[in-house]
Parts: C-alpha cells; sequence; structure tokens
C-alpha cells in the first residue's frame, strides 16, 4: 500500500519589504542569518512593516517560502523578533479593544445577520495586501501559537463561527450528545477562560473592522484596496473577504456597499 503524502502548494517567493523591521526579516530569512538588532517599541503594531514582518515569521510555520529553509521555522533569533512584534501587537489590541464586558453580551453582539462563504490566502498577492488584511491572518496565529492564549483563541474561533454555525455552547452541547468525549467538549468550553474569550471576539472585530473600514474608503475613493495592482486571481485572495463582509455587515446600515461594488475593491 502507497504511504499517503500530504498535497502541498508550492511555497510562495519571499515579498518586497515595507520598511526597517520587514526588510530585517527578508534579509535573515533570504541569507540564512540571524536578523540584526531590531527596535520595535516605536513601531506601528497595525502597520505594514510590523504586520509584514510577523506574517512572514508566522507563515514559516504553514507554507513557508520559496528558498528558505525549513528549519528556520524554529530558529532561535527569528522567534526571539516574533515574541517582540507579538507583543508590541498584542499590547495594542488590549489597549484599543472595548474592554472587559460579560461573555453572554460579546456573544450577542456576534449575532447580527449571516455572513458569506470565507475564501482563503493572502500568500499568493502577498505585495498587494495591506496591512489591515495581513493583521486579520496574524491574529490567528497569535492567538492560536502560545498556549497561554488559548481562551483568546476561542473567542476569536466564535466570532468567525458563530454567524456561520452554532456557537460554541451549542457545539459543546452536540459533541456531549454524540458522546465524543471530554476533551472534544472542553475545547468549546473550558472553564475559568471567560475575560480571555471574551478579549478574542473583541480582538476579532477590532481587527475586522478596521479592515472593512479601508475596503470602505477604498470604495467610496473610487480605487483599489489593495497596495499594489494584483492582476488576475489565482489560486489565493489579495484578503481576506470573510473579514471584509463581517466588519462591512456592522456598518452596512450607515454605509450600504452593493455586493457587486464590494467585489471590484478587493480587486476579485
Amino acid at each position: 500500500m502507497a504511504a499517503h503524502r500530504e498535497a502541498r502548494l508550492d511555497s510562495p517567493p519571499l515579498p518586497s519589504p515595507r520598511g526597517t523591521l520587514s526588510a530585517a526579516v527578508i534579509s535573515a530569512l533570504r541569507q540564512g542569518t540571524a536578523p540584526p538588532l531590531q527596535e520595535t517599541g516605536g513601531a506601528d503594531p497595525y502597520g505594514e512593516d510590523l504586520q509584514l514582518a510577523l506574517y512572514l515569521l508566522y507563515e514559516l510555520h504553514y507554507q513557508g517560502f520559496h528558498g528558505v529553509d525549513d528549519d528556520r521555522e524554529w530558529d532561535p533569533d527569528l522567534l526571539t523578533l516574533r515574541r517582540a512584534l507579538e507583543r508590541r501587537f498584542l499590547a495594542a489590541l488590549r489597549t484599543d479593544v472595548p474592554g472587559p464586558v460579560p461573555l453572554q453580551q460579546a456573544l450577542d453582539e456576534l449575532l447580527t445577520e449571516p455572513v458569506g462563504d470565507p475564501v482563503t490566502s493572502v500568500r499568493h498577492y502577498l505585495d498587494a495586501a495591506p496591512a489591515e488584511a495581513l493583521a486579520t491572518v496574524n491574529l490567528m496565529s497569535l492567538l492560536g501559537l502560545p498556549r497561554a492564549l488559548r481562551g483568546a483563541l476561542v473567542g476569536h474561533f466564535a466570532t468567525v463561527e458563530v454567524t456561520s454555525s452554532p456557537g460554541s455552547r451549542r457545539l459543546a452541547k452536540a459533541m456531549r450528545r454524540a458522546d465524543a468525549g471530554p476533551a472534544a467538549a472542553r475545547f468549546y468550553d473550558e472553564p475559568g477562560l471567560e475575560p480571555d474569550i471574551v478579549f478574542g471576539i473583541q480582538a476579532t472585530v477590532l481587527l475586522e473592522d478596521r479592515l472593512g473600514t479601508e475596503v470602505l474608503r477604498a470604495w467610496h475613493a473610487g480605487r483599489s484596496a489593495l497596495r499594489t495592482p494584483a492582476g488576475a486571481p489565482g489560486p489565493g485572495v489579495p484578503c481576506s473577504v470573510m473579514s471584509v463582509v463581517q466588519g462591512r455587515r456592522r456598518r452596512a446600515a450607515v454605509h450600504p456597499v452593493p455586493e457587486s461594488s464590494m467585489s471590484v475593491t478587493v480587486g476579485l
């Protein structure tokens, strides 16, 4: 019997830098060296440079980049820089979210209307994707890799899933009815993490709204939301359209946007 091999897409090339942080990461990845010491305290946590640098470091855990050794995934110098960028990004999120509210209230605020079907990745249009799109992608890794942020990851998961499938509480009940075992149910209702879950919800909404605002601003100005022309669509997409739609639905009553116009704006 032939051994199963996981299908793997070709790793994309490294993109162009957008500042000193992303330039340092790209140079280190391309040359196989340690990145030079970087001052991250003054970097815009939502800006093009930091978000691209963080995306590049996270992507080493997933598809990687053409010409970059897979061993760089756990390079201690790159991990040190990633941690500094994460702290800058995470501190900004904690400052900018609305703050603690009851978990049920945070979930209720998500239940407004269904959203469209999600589409996939930014990696094939990385040079064109704006920082707002990269931030929504980076948040998944920021919350998903460290165990300490597992509660926030559940909040992120709930925000994405609650409008397209049952909420986490209903999923936990379904797990029990199906005798899936306590570990499966615990993923959805681990006790004592309510404040972190609320933070995950609020951080996801904050970044989706930032992306939605940028797309709407571009649409009203009659321009693309992409940084550079992306050309014909390929196997990926230029930004997280799911995030665009979720951010847009919260402002639909104030700025109604035709579906066809939104598609043109993001370059699909």
